[in-house]
């Protein structure tokens, strides 16, 4: 009679294995590379998310196609960033199905907003070494409480929500370890619910990507050693996160809007705070020309670098967010130090 019990039980409980393990994994499409990577992570195991840009895409100028809206059409959950950002995106999420769970990875709990920075030209911060200072906190940060987060991760559609003022933040949160540590813990919790199932293997994946990033963090304080205090411009305000976690000393950006050319006052000013702040480097980026870069360095001893927010030539999936984010602090030190 025993007998008969365990394998009554283990009968049952193989039926069960195996209705799980023959559950479609959810239909998931991510934006850009970076978040779609810590997705990819979360996601290990158990199947892949659509990526809907490549790194050599710009999110700043890009249109879907057809079958890119097909995508979000039929997908379980779409993961973005903000309209801030993919501003492509925004009329298209407006009219997806109900069906389909919007996140705007900005708008979720734990993740840390700054503001972008005004004028070409900044003020040298001062960090008081690695991670935020208080200041920096104070002024700039504006850290979404549990309540507030829940409020607008709620929401079913992406212009849904009354958040913060999307054109006045930096959306490129990535960039900081810690953001996206929050990014891949909530939406494992998002996954749970669709996905029942496999709740505990969601989970899983991203503590451990959790415990990766610490590890990650303290590598790229030891590389980032040469670049401290060395002053340097970028192409455009993207990198404030990673200025702000790592201590970083940036003077100013080449140009506020990457889709636009400055004009030739703002050139001159930008070659003007490059003698008098001293700056060592000069960066550009691969989603954009770098003929303004080259101008900007004619005459001058600076140096000039790459720096990457997006992974361009980084194969997309699990390993793109280490290696992305290890590529920028490799590339800060080998052209400040």
């Amino acid at each position: 009679m025993r007998y008969l019990f365990f394998s009554s039980l283990l009968l049952i409980f193989s039926f069960i294995s195996l209705a799980s393990a023959e559950t479609p994994a959810p239909r998931v499409v991510v934006s850009i590379a970076p978040l779609h990577s810590i997705v990819a992570r979360v996601m290990q195991d158990v199947g892949e998310p659509d990526l809907l840009l490549s790194g050599g895409a710009s999110p700043h100028a890009f249109n879907l196609k057809p079958s890119q809206a097909g995508l979000l059409q039929d997908a379980d959950l779409v993961i973005y960033t903000g309209p801030g950002l993919e501003r492509f995106l925004e009329h298209t999420l407006e009219n997806v199905s109900s069906g389909v769970r919007v996140i705007e990875a900005m708008e979720l709990a734990g993740v840390t907003v700054v503001a972008r920075r005004e004028g070409g030209v900044w003020e040298v911060e001062d960090h008081h070494g690695h991670g935020h200072s208080e200041k920096d906190d104070h002024e700039h940060a504006k850290e979404h409480d549990h309540d507030h987060a829940k409020k607008h991760d709620d929401h079913e559609k992406a212009g849904a929500h009354a958040g913060h003022d999307h054109g006045s933040t930096d959306p490129h949160i990535w960039l900081d370890p810690h953001n996206a540590e929050a990014i891949a813990l909530r939406v494992a919790e998002e996954l749970s619910k669709l996905d029942q199932g496999r709740a505990d293997i969601y989970r899983r994946n991203a503590r451990a990507f959790a415990t990766e990033l610490e590890a990650l963090e303290a590598s790229l304080e030891s590389i980032l050693k040469p670049a401290i205090g060395r002053k340097y411009v970028v192409f455009h305000d993207a990198y404030r996160y990673f200025e702000d976690h790592f201590g970083l000393t940036p003077v100013g950006a080449v140009t506020l809007d990457p889709e636009s050319t400055p004009g030739a006052a703002q050139v001159l000013e930008i070659a003007d705070l490059i003698k008098a702040r001293g700056a060592v480097c000069l960066f550009a980026e691969p989603q954009f020309e770098p003929r303004l870069v080259r101008r900007l360095s004619e005459g001058s001893d600076i140096r000039v670098g790459v720096l990457d927010p997006l992974g361009a030539d980084l194969t997309p999936g699990p390993g793109l967010y280490p290696a992305l984010m290890t590529g920028l602090a490799k590339a800060l030190a080998s052209c400040l130090g």
